[in-house]
């Protein structure tokens, strides 16, 4: 794999040539950035699709983006929305995604925007995938945009290291949409968007901030032979668009 080096601010980053790797100098920056990059491809998908399907992830590190990307202009009543992985826990619970999507990003002029929620209301985290996976499948596939996380830990979505789940939820013959997961180090089993669904997005975004979190990726980036160690290199070979602040 090709690799170019990326001088930052603080360092350096060698990264595959398929990257296009963009650094802001602080959270609001970036957030603007990456609200007109994901409205672009939104609209392109739209112009040409009659829809667009976006996957988000959860945490703390969005937030500013979902605020900028609620208030760009954008038919939005065209625009599906669904959680890049989900924990199983109540909508009412601090720890739901979903709750955080809907107080950050579904407001504002992006509030049209259709959620396609995780089924957290089935009785256990496996029924919750099924259902999950049958409400996925009536969307269209590829999705025209994911965005991504990662987890000091190296794993992106919910794909964890050392997850019983993992093996299968990054099988390149899995012809599911969606997955439990059971995370190692983390609480609540999850529902997780599985691998290939993933990498066939048409526009895919790592977001990422703080020194923590570059130095996960430079330590992911040195050695890609091994990716369920650090699972996010599953998604580093591919072409990918990292946007990073410190």
């Amino acid at each position: 794999m090709t690799q170019r080096i990326e001088t930052l601010a603080n360092g350096k980053i060698e990264v595959p040539e398929t990257t296009n790797f963009r650094e802001f100098p602080d959270a609001q920056g970036l957030a603007a950035a990456l609200a007109a990059k994901v409205a672009k491809v939104l609209n392109a998908a739209i112009q040409a699709n009659g829809s667009a399907t976006l996957a988000v992830s959860g945490g703390s590190t969005p937030i500013p983006f979902f605020e900028a990307l609620s208030q760009t202009p954008l038919q939005w009543d065209k625009v599906q929305v669904l959680l890049v992985d989900e924990r199983f826990v109540a909508t009412s619970d601090d720890a739901s995604n979903t709750r955080l999507v809907k107080r950050s990003l579904l407001k504002n002029l992006a509030r049209q925007a259709k959620l396609i929620e995780v089924a957290v209301d089935a009785p256990d985290a496996e029924a919750a995938a099924e259902a999950t996976n049958s409400r996925y499948a009536t969307l269209h596939w590829p999705l025209d945009c994911c965005v991504l996380g990662m987890g000091n830990d190296g794993h992106t979505a919910s794909l964890f290291p050392g997850s019983p789940q993992l093996a299968s939820a990054c099988s390149d013959t899995t012809t599911r949409y969606c997955c439990m997961a059971e995370p190692t180090g983390a609480p609540h089993a999850r529902i997780t968007l599985t691998l290939p669904r993933i990498r066939a997005a048409t526009a895919l975004i790592l977001h990422i901030a703080g020194d923590a979190k570059l130095d996960t990726l430079r330590k992911a980036l040195e050695d890609m032979a091994q990716p369920e160690l650090m699972p996010v290199r599953y998604v580093l070979n591919r072409p990918l668009s990292i946007f990073w602040n410190p």
